[in-house]
């Protein structure tokens, strides 16, 4: 009997498990583009647990809502087919510590290139102690390869102001489809503007950041901090020869970006709205992104807005720690339960004690989580 309800609860915690770690698609949203006000053209991809880009969307798997209410007039298209080139500014971190991958690098790259369609646009730039832009926006393939190649290995690192540049960079391209890729270890130790600072210029335009982590002592939390609060994504490689795998997927997923088209109803009236894209796959799997805007294609917001704004992320994030953390005390609570059940057989699991102690691990793993994220 006792080995009986020792597997049952074994496989409840299995279950448990499973239904934690499960993989739903990931959903990005990369731009909302207001200009074209009473419509809200915006860009998102939607990819799997391996990465790869999930293609044929059509409205019946998609959710969209402009604070909670969903929009009477929606178009769904592929961004490529509404006729729209890409423009991505290549970021190459060239200090010292990038030596060892000089050549998977060149060759990752001009894979990508190769990848874009015939009218999309390239920049190339490069940082170490100084930032350079390589070449400005072409499609011109060679010049673009021959950019690439002849990038040189330097010293440290100035990889905030080479993202400033690039966001500078896009104001003199049309198209709303728009991307950085950068390959840096995420250290900087030259740059005049702070890491806040790129990152809020990225932000305001629109710009998603693509970020591959290389080296072995790579600054995870800046790289991926990076793309995440753009609306991009962080791939670290795993070694130098990984470079091609990740290119290849960043370039796919540019290329199969899709575009809603919405009539929210409003002009610029300097709100802030949220705007929330679930997709729900075959199984029942459901993969979400919301990202908040304001109705303004300037500067003038009222300093009352942007608080009561920033008090709604603050909230948002206290709450998302919080449940990340519970989440994970419950997790530890379980399978802490199930190692004492083995080691002491004579203990009773469906019991107050032990599920007050489960709860207890829950409750400590959510006060911990907010305790971090006060901590920034």
């Amino acid at each position: 009997m006792r080995k009986c309800r020792l597997s049952i609860f074994i496989m409840i915690l299995v279950a448990v498990s499973s239904a934690l770690s499960s993989e739903s698609p990931d959903v990005s949203i990369q731009r909302i583009d207001l200009s074209g006000l009473p419509e809200i053209r915006v860009y998102f991809t939607v990819t799997d647990k391996n990465g790869d880009s999930v293609l044929g969307l059509t409205g019946d798997e998609l959710k969209v809502t402009l604070d909670g209410v969903a929009p009477a007039d929606m178009t769904l298209t592929s961004a490529l087919e509404g006729g729209e080139y890409l423009a991505v500014a290549l970021l190459f971190d060239k200090s010292g510590s990038m030596k060892a991958a000089v050549d998977q690098t060149r060759k990752a790259a001009l894979e990508f290139v190769r990848r874009m369609s015939e009218n999309d646009r390239t920049a190339v730039i490069s940082f170490d102690d100084n930032v350079k832009l390589e070449l400005d926006f072409t499609a011109d393939k060679a010049l673009i390869e021959e950019a690439v190649r002849g990038i040189p290995l330097g010293r440290n690192t100035a990889l905030y102001e080479a993202l400033a540049l690039a966001v500078d960079l896009f104001q003199s391209v049309s198209t709303r489809r728009q991307a950085v890729v950068i390959l840096s270890d995420g250290k900087d130790t030259r740059s005049k503007i702070s890491r806040d600072a790129a990152v809020s210029r990225a932000q305001q335009s629109g710009i998603p950041v693509f970020s591959i982590g290389l080296g072995a002592s790579i600054r995870k939390e800046a790289l991926n901090e990076m793309a995440v609060e753009t609306g991009g994504h962080f791939y670290e490689a795993a070694s130098p020869e990984h470079l091609l795998f990740l290119y290849r997927k960043i370039a796919e997923q540019l290329q199969n970006q899709y575009r809603i088209s919405i009539r929210p109803g409003f002009e610029m009236d300097e709100r802030w709205y949220t705007l929330e894209i679930a997709v729900e796959e075959a199984g029942g799997k459901e993969g979400r992104a919301e990202r908040d805007f304001v109705a303004s294609l300037g500067p003038g917001v009222s300093p009352d807005v942007i608080s009561g704004f920033q008090t709604k992320m603050e909230s948002r994030r206290y709450v998302e720690g919080g449940a990340v953390g519970a989440g994970a005390g419950l997790l530890l609570g379980l399978v802490l339960t199930a190692m004492l059940k083995l080691l002491r057989p004579e203990i009773r699991l469906i019991s107050p004690l032990m599920i007050a102690a489960v709860f207890l691990v829950a409750l400590l793993g959510g006060i911990t989580a907010l305790i971090l994220v006060l901590m920034g």
